[in-house]
């Protein structure tokens, strides 16, 4: 098959993510000479120090002083263009929505639209998200106008750093250059839609980056960089011996050979960096345009011109008749041999927003090549999770899921060496006021799957919801606003499940007593987003307390050990499939015996009890009472009436309460017998 190209056009692509790299904003060029940077985002989770940079000047090595911005203390100006259609600005709204979900606790967001009306500084992500919900698309104003405003207001923020999105349409013709903004306390982001504008969006004295992006789809990548930038934010010091000097080369080691150094130009006029390999560019092109033909060129309008159109002409008939003969052909070997068989790739379930370098389309960068034992295992579990999402879809309306976040919660607290049944937490939630520590700990951890399942629900993409689970395991609000900050570094892989697996490694390896706690409830939440299961019905800590000596192991694995990783994904992925599989069965027993006993019931007053039975199967007067807002007289006699027709039985051990062994037994297993490891996992 003969294959014709034309000559490359356009911006060339990369083959590297944007978020891995070494990101320099500011250069002030002095003694020293001060640089504001942001680190890759593999690094998220350490803080560097200045033995981790590595700073030279003309090619000497300088001494470095190192300080780590505060992301927590930061105030976000947005301005957003809603002279934008509905569809557009949905788009744009979409990719600031993800820009607050990823801000830390502490950060504020202010929202104004292009009419110049600017909302009062509000939490992220809660309050902020309300905010940027509330834009109109079609709305009259100067965007321009609303950028002055926004620089005005961020000039008097209390906190202790600013930062400045404008994201828009053409925003090289709407707005003046950005250079109202403090270097030293303020960062400006400006992502347009359209060509042009890389070099005159911001001023030579702001600390910042301009994205250029040809569609509404590419604002995403660029928000996700600036979150990231946010986070990983330091400001350098380094030694300038030499007034004259004219390159500064910064390069931070510790992240890996795949990130280069970063050569600038020292200007004492901007503080906008410019790569010492554009910067020799300029000249030579400049040269070029000027420069006069070879003599032997040929003149415009002659056969040299000419000669590429009949070539690329044949060359397209040519490839036309080829494929047209490969495809009689593979349609002749289908005919004889049969379809193709499937590709070993398992099968993908959605994942997260991917990110994309600015300037360039390219594909997501793999991690190491999986063994094929461990690609069968991710089959395995993305078939089980398939099934999974398939019986809970049946029954989204008709099965609580309850039961399941009390089995996911207790079994977690048990991996962390605390005993409790579900038996006991059932029995305690009938008195308010008996909770043992243990007890209450399942609760919270309940609790914290139910927070996360609702931060990611119904959405297409949300980041792990490690702030607001960790607010309700330590007993705060679940609005992210207190507890500790427990960031992920972000993992990109071919398959979602490799990803939540690497990040489960990356949680559980703080140094609060509850870290593996809160991993194992995010990265079942994030299992359940990723499968799109209808309810969180999904369990897995019941499968890794029966595997806790290899979990163990597994939580001490070197990510960067091929084999080590290979036996934590195995595990991970064995305990998916078999975890889908035990509740795939659950929620069809449950489903029968709602049917049973619905078709069984006398009068309709009962049905709600069959319900709440599936939900809560021990049950007093006082707690149908409350739930199905009752009298007790009322609750008791729709007690004895569930007893009657035998789906109910008095509890052996206390009075006036009944339990339902069918729903509690398939919620039971043997790791409920099993004394707690000595040694927390």
């Amino acid at each position: 098959m003969l294959v014709w190209a034309s000559p490359a056009t356009g911006l060339p692509l990369v083959d590297t993510d944007a978020l891995d790299q070494l990101e320099i904003l500011a250069v002030e060029a002095g003694d020293p000479t001060r640089v504001l940077f942001a680190a890759p985002a593999r690094l998220v989770t350490e803080t560097l120090t200045s033995d981790d940079i590595v700073a030279t000047v003309d090619g000497v090595p300088q001494p470095v002083r190192l300080q780590r911005l505060s992301a927590t203390d930061v105030e976000v100006a947005v301005v957003v263009d809603t002279t934008l259609g509905p569809d557009e600005l949905r788009t744009l709204q979409g990719a600031v929505v993800e820009l607050a979900l990823d801000l830390p606790p502490g950060a504020t967001m202010r929202v104004i639209g292009a009419d110049g009306i600017a909302m009062q500084p509000a939490p992220v992500p809660g309050p902020a998200i309300a905010q940027i919900r509330q834009l109109r698309p079609d709305s009259e104003g100067d965007i321009r106008a609303a950028v002055d405003e926004a620089t005005r207001l961020l000039a008097g923020s209390t906190q202790d750093r600013a930062a400045l999105l404008v994201v828009g349409r053409d925003l090289d013709r709407r707005i003046n250059p950005i250079d109202d903004l403090p270097v030293e306390t303020a960062t400006a982001y400006v992502v347009s839609v359209g060509a042009g504008g890389e070099d005159t969006l911001l001023g030579p004295r702001t600390a910042g980056a301009v994205s250029v992006v040809d569609e509404m789809a590419g604002i995403l990548p660029a928000t996700d960089e600036m979150a990231n930038d946010l986070r990983n934010l330091y400001r350098a010091e380094i030694g300038t011996p030499d007034a004259a000097a004219q390159t500064l080369t910064l390069e931070v080691p510790v992240a890996g050979e795949d990130v280069p150094a970063r050569t600038v130009v020292l200007d004492p006029d901007s503080v906008r960096p410019i790569d010492t390999d554009s910067a020799g560019a300029q000249p030579d092109a400049a040269v070029a345009a000027d420069a006069p033909p070879p003599s032997d060129a040929q003149p415009a309008g002659t056969d040299s011109e000419t000669a590429p159109r009949w070539l690329s002409a044949a060359a397209v008939i040519v490839l036309l008749l080829s494929l047209l003969i490969a495809g009689t052909q593979l349609l002749r070997r289908r005919v004889r041999h049969g379809p193709e068989p499937p590709p070993d790739d398992p099968p993908r379930v959605a994942s997260g927003t991917a990110r994309a370098p600015r300037h360039a389309t390219s594909a997501t960068r793999p991690i190491a090549k999986l063994t094929p034992q461990t690609r069968e295992a991710l089959a395995h579990a993305h078939l089980g999770l398939r099934q999974l999402a398939l019986a809970s879809r049946a029954v989204a309306d008709s099965v609580p899921d309850e039961m399941f976040r009390l089995t996911e919660a207790r079994a977690s607290v048990a991996l962390s060496g605390r005993a409790v049944t579900l038996h006991d937490v059932l029995v305690a939630d009938l008195s308010q006021t008996d909770r043992t520590d243990d007890v209450e700990l399942v609760r919270r951890a309940a609790s914290a799957l139910s927070t996360g399942w609702q931060h990611t629900a119904r959405r297409r993409s949300a980041p792990p919801p490690v702030v607001e689970i960790n607010a309700v395991l330590t007993g705060g609000a679940a609005s992210g606003t207190t507890g500790p900050q427990r960031p992920i570094a972000p993992v990109r892989a071919l398959n979602p499940l490799v990803e939540i697996g690497l990040e489960h490694v990356v949680l559980s390896h703080r140094d609060g007593r509850d870290d593996q706690l809160v991993a194992r409830a995010v990265t079942a939440v994030d299992i359940m987003r990723a499968a799109r299961l209808a309810r969180p019905v999904l369990t897995l800590s019941p499968q890794l307390l029966d595997e806790a000596r290899r979990y163990r192991a597994a939580l001490n694995a070197d990510l960067h050990d091929a084999a080590q990783r290979d036996r934590w994904l195995q595990l991970l992925c064995d305990c998916v499939a078999q975890g889908a599989a035990e509740n795939a069965d659950r929620l069809k027993r449950l489903g029968g015996l709602r049917e049973r006993w619905r078709e069984r019931a006398d009068h309709a007053g009962v049905l709600p009890l069959i319900d709440l039975t599936l939900a809560r199967p021990i049950l007093d007067a006082d707690l149908v009472a409350r739930r199905l807002t009752v009298s007790g007289d009322a609750a008791r006699r729709l007690l004895v009436t569930a007893a009657e027709a035998g789906w109910l039985q008095p509890e052996r051990e206390l009075t006036d309460t009944w339990v339902c062994d069918q729903v509690l037994t398939l919620f039971t297993r043997s790791t409920e017998d099993r004394e707690p490891s000595s040694q927390p996992v």
